[in-house]
């Protein structure tokens, strides 16, 4: 190198031996002076020679001298030479044929094997390395012996790994047929070398390089030697490779894996569908194709059990997802629900813009019963449709079924539909007005989407507003619905009102958060310069409780509701809610879907739930609107059952800004409508719940009174009221606590007698929570919330006492109600 000569350093000979190998004579010549430390042996006999060396080394030295002696070819081997007097060295043998059956060797001595403590600094040195971890194992596995690599890569103390297992490092991961075939390769081998995955102390899994090499003494005991290498910091070592069925970066199965469960899990059941394998490659960011690799691969191995995932190499993932009813439904619209749903919650736990990489990139799908019957071709087809995918940027799926084809080409032409219409702002806004029930005037608009006509075909606004929704553009549109709406407001209330507000939606199944939503909407508003209080943002009920009903998600929309603006629930009753999420009370509207309506009678099972939803709704203090109204006997219903707001065709159709006087053509007919006013302020109020037949006594009186009473009724308390004013309350527990226990008693004492003497006013509890009779009921859920002492004293309108409500009297309402006060 660089012109300047290297050269090995010189072999010391440490002596020769000769052997014929016919006559089995024997000669070794050993020259002390290179081998001080040495103590010659005596041998005559090749056997005698083969008793330095260990078994193993025996037959590998006879094997090469009968090798030479073949061909003659000269050969080299090296072993340890035990010496008599114990000293051992590490020896090379140069082995050349003399003649024909003549063998002539010449010894080197590389390594001079030191003792005593020169030896634990050498062993030391090797077993405490800082690179490489060692862990030595008895025959049965159990651990003896493990380095500080071994321990600070795990996380466990030295003592409690001694005498453990091996088994403690089991992740879990690998099949029972890698760990066969590992022990079946030491069994035949005496090593193996490979990667596997570790569980640490704490559960962690990271991948290593492991080499376990089996050791055999002269004795016949038998030990193995672990050195393994954490590969945590070094994941470009394992890209994309195998070992037992886990690809080790990913940590999730391989595609044999993958596919060997998948067939044995996929059964035949009539009206079923599925399952649905999805085959995708992100498009991930180079620089951190890695981290996010990984990243991805941690959510997808913590999906539900119902999921199989897997990893095939160069980036493709697998997700199988179960197989589903479609006996009442288009099957598409099944699959991308699925699918939808799959993806959502792989969505919810994934950092910044990883989700955005996985949707971006190519996504194949296969569907058993759909495509193909055979479940072996499931893999193929998804990754057929994967490879063959869209040239669209905006394209994320494509299937490998010719009809669903079909399906997406149509698709294709409502996703640009979309498109254009929201990028470029041209969508129309209509107006459909909702009623005041006391008043019958219009209070506001709801503003509803409509997509322009493409080539004279229309389109239908749910269908494409779901479109909007996959697209991620639904925000994008209610933003731009909302800014026209909010435009056209001061022009409507010239005409219909200065108190006339506007109805504007919001979707919530977007990627943005729930605060990210709500806070666009008060910034939006805030810009318009219009006041918040004409502005009602409509929620629907999947979607708004759906979205989780968790502090990050209800301050940013109580923040909007305390600027002013109204928060309604659209198509309440079709979603999934339990009723017990209204006393959380987050909003001022309820909107019943026009699904309760249409076939609405007095007594069948809609009008049970509508009467249901009013009477839980005006408790709480929430307005309820009714959608879908067409005929004047749901109006006489709706009415009877005190809905504040109605809407539908019986009013206008949704019309554009240019037609908007006919949204009050209604009015002509004003005189079939006043029968049916509802009269403002018949919200449920305390009336419905104080208990008035509470006994009154008055303050100068005895406490004979109130034993007399409670001896001879279940009553729990009584009022203490002087001149029509409640000056106090006296229940149980008070009474118990003045009593004595003799009271009453055949040993009852004189002093017994004195507490029945004390005046009332001496020992009741003064009022602690004064209440009008006209609160509402809505004001109880908050009362309860901030734990206002019982029994509440109703006054009415001049202060004078009406009643009292206790606990027992807050349970028995409420539980009347099915709601849940907790």
């Amino acid at each position: 190198m660089n012109g300047i000569q290297t050269q090995a350093p010189a072999l010391t000979s440490i002596g020769e031996w000769h052997w014929d190998s016919q006559s089995d004579q024997f000669e070794l010549t050993l020259k002390t002076e290179n081998c001080p430390t040495a103590q010659a042996p005596s041998c005559n006999k090749v056997d005698d020679f083969l008793e330095m060396m260990t078994s193993g080394s025996k037959h590998q030295l006879l094997e090469c001298c009968e090798s030479v002696l073949e061909h003659g070819q000269k050969q080299t081997y090296g072993t340890c030479l035990s010496m008599p007097d114990g000293s051992v060295y590490y020896t090379l043998m140069c082995i050349d044929r003399e003649a024909e059956h003549n063998i002539r060797t010449v010894m080197y001595s590389l390594i001079d094997v030191p003792r005593g403590k020169q030896f634990a600094s050498m062993f030391e040195a090797v077993f405490n390395n800082t690179h490489h971890g060692v862990v030595i194992c008895d025959d049965k596995t159990r651990i003896i012996a493990a380095n500080k690599y071994v321990t600070d890569s795990t996380g466990y103390q030295l003592h409690e790994l001694i005498g453990q297992s091996t088994n403690i490092f089991n992740a879990g991961k690998h099949n029972g047929l890698f760990f066969q075939e590992l022990w079946s390769e030491i069994r035949t081998n005496g090593f193996w070398i490979g990667n596997l995955l570790t569980k640490t102390k704490s559960g962690e899994v990271f991948p290593q390089e492991l080499t376990i090499q089996k050791i055999s003494t002269e004795s016949g005991k038998h030990f193995y030697l672990g050195f393994s290498l954490n590969l945590a910091n070094r994941l470009y070592r394992i890209v994309d490779r195998e070992s037992g069925g886990i690809e080790l970066l990913t940590q999730l199965p391989s595609e044999k894996v993958f596919k060997s469960t998948l067939v044995n899990s996929v059964t035949q059941v009539v009206n079923f569908k599925g399952p649905i394998v999805v085959a995708f490659t992100p498009s991930f960011d180079e620089d951190n194709l890695l981290t996010e690799r990984k990243e991805l691969s941690a959510v997808l191995a913590k999906q539900d059990d119902k999921y199989l995932t897997g990893y095939f190499g160069n980036n493709i993932f697998a997700l199988s997802i179960p197989a589903f009813d479609c006996s009442d439904a288009n099957v598409v619209q099944l699959v991308a629900s699925h699918i939808q749903q799959a993806f959502g919650r792989i969505k919810k736990q994934v950092q910044g813009n990883l989700f955005k990489r996985i949707v971006s990139g190519k996504i194949g799908v296969s569907i058993f019963g759909v495509d193909t019957d055979n479940p072996k071709l499931l893999i193929p087809h998804a990754l057929q449709a994967m490879l063959v995918h869209s040239t669209s940027k905006n394209r994320s799926v494509n299937f490998y079924d010719a009809k669903i084809h079909q399906s997406i080409k149509r698709r294709e032409l409502l996703e640009n539909t979309v498109r254009n219409a929201v990028l470029s702002k041209s969508l129309e806004v209509k107006f459909q007005p909702i009623v005041c029930t006391s008043t019958w005037k219009i209070a506001k608009f709801e503003c509803l989407c409509r997509f322009p006509e493409v080539n004279g075909q229309t389109f239908e606004t749910q269908e494409m507003i779901r479109v909007t929704e996959e697209l991620n553009l639904v925000h994008e549109l209610d933003r731009c619905i909302a800014v026209k709406a909010i435009n056209h407001l001061p022009e409507l209330q010239d005409i219909f009102g200065e108190d006339l507000a506007v109805s504007t939606n919001f979707s919530l199944c977007t990627q943005l958060s729930v605060k990210e939503v709500m806070v666009g909407i008060g910034d939006l508003i805030r810009q318009s310069g219009i006041a918040p209080t004409h502005i009602t943002v409509e929620l629907t009920e999947s979607a708004y409780f759906g979205s989780g009903q968790n502090e990050e998600n209800t301050n940013p929309l109580q923040q909007l509701r305390d600027s002013g603006v109204s928060i309604a629930i659209d198509d309440f009753g079709t979603g999934y809610s339990s009723f017990a999420y209204l006393t959380g009370k987050n909003f001022d509207f309820l909107k019943i879907d026009k699904e309760f309506v249409m076939n609405l009678s007095v007594g069948n099972r809609e009008y049970y739930i509508v009467k249901m939803i009013v009477e839980l709704a005006h408790i709480l203090g929430v307005k309820v609107i009714a959608e879908g109204v067409e005929k004047l006997s749901d109006i006489k219903i709706l009415t009877e059952l005190k809905v504040d707001f109605l809407q539908g065709y019986y009013f206008s159709q949704p019309v554009s800004m240019n037609d908007i006087m006919a949204a009050n053509a209604y009015m002509e007919n004003i005189t079939a409508l006043k029968p049916y006013t509802v009269t403002s302020g018949e919200s449920a109020n305390l009336a419905s719940i104080v208990n008035r037949n509470i006994p009154k006594l008055e303050p100068n009186l005895s406490m004979s009174y109130v034993k007399s009473l409670f001896e001879v009724s279940d009553i729990e308390m009584v009022a203490i009221v002087d001149s029509g004013q409640c000056v106090g309350v006296i229940d149980r527990e008070i009474y118990n606590l003045h009593a004595s226990p003799t009271l009453g008693t055949e040993i009852e004492k004189r002093s017994d007698l004195e507490i029945l003497r004390r005046r009332l006013v001496q020992v009741m509890r003064k009022p602690q929570h004064l209440v009008k009779l006209d609160t509402p009921v809505a004001k109880a859920v908050e009362w309860l919330k901030n734990k206002k002492p019982f029994p509440w004293v109703v006054l009415d309108q001049n202060d004078h006492f009406i009643g009292l409500i206790g606990k027992g009297e807050i349970m028995d309402f409420f539980s009347s109600q099915y709601i849940d006060i907790d």
